[in-house]
């Protein structure tokens, strides 16, 4: 798959380059083609040709990997050429959430849709992956179906199954899995075997004790894309 990274370029920070490198030498390393934009566009030639170079890149991606910088002129340039396009994205570093109109939010629904879509599928084929209602459900041999948990992250990210959750309470990442668990009922000395979505090796459905306090995890990726 051809990935494009949208991201700062002249304010870009060391620390950012790096997490940048970071991120295109692990989807190399699972044989994608990324173009990163100040490794592999000449940055010396004048805006204009940049727009024009950045612009076939983008024409040729199959994804757009979003390090998202509000301040960013060039981001929001190539955000508008991907969108014109209907290019799939993937946020990979947002901002934090505000209320009201405001880009962070179209990136949201521009991924996930308005409201998040309850299902995606990971197409093992493309190493892509789909978000879709009941109705746009379509999967080969292989291809693997996910359910959206209804909650949302401090970043109002979309939790879905499959994901990799940070947690600000125990410092752990873990991933969330749709399973049988066991928990106790109302205060009472009785376990019962439930079947819902499960984060890590806790003994309790997730979301059932988050709600309200879900500012405190965040989306670190998934156990495909990852």
């Amino acid at each position: 798959m051809n990935i494009y990274i949208i991201s700062s370029v002249r304010e870009a920070s060391p620390e950012l380059r790096e997490r940048l490198e970071k991120h295109v030498r692990r989807l190399e390393a699972s044989g994608h083609t990324v173009y990163l934009p100040h490794r592999d566009t000449d940055q010396n030639q004048s805006g204009s040709k940049i727009c024009y170079a950045n612009d076939r890149a983008i024409s040729n991606a199959d994804e757009i990997h979003v390090f998202y910088n509000s301040s960013s002129q060039g981001s929001h340039f190539d955000l508008g050429i991907a969108y014109a396009l209907n290019k799939s994205i993937r946020i990979i570093e947002p901002e934090p959430f505000k209320e009201g109109k405001n880009f962070m939010q179209v990136l949201r629904h521009w991924q996930f849709g308005d409201p998040p879509k309850p299902y995606r599928v990971w197409d093992i084929a493309k190493k892509q992956m789909h978000y879709c209602k009941e109705n746009e459900i379509f999967m080969q041999r292989g291809d693997v179906l996910m359910k959206f948990t209804g909650i949302v992250d401090k970043f109002h990210i979309p939790i879905y199954e499959g994901d990799y959750v940070y947690s600000e309470y125990s410092n752990t990442t873990s991933a969330i899995t749709f399973t049988e668990f066991r928990k106790h009922l109302y205060n009472k000395d009785i376990l019962s075997t439930q079947v819902g979505f499960k984060w890590g090796n806790e003994n309790t459905g997730f979301g059932l004790d988050i709600v309200g306090s879900s500012n405190k995890y965040v989306v670190k990726g998934n156990i495909y894309e990852n």
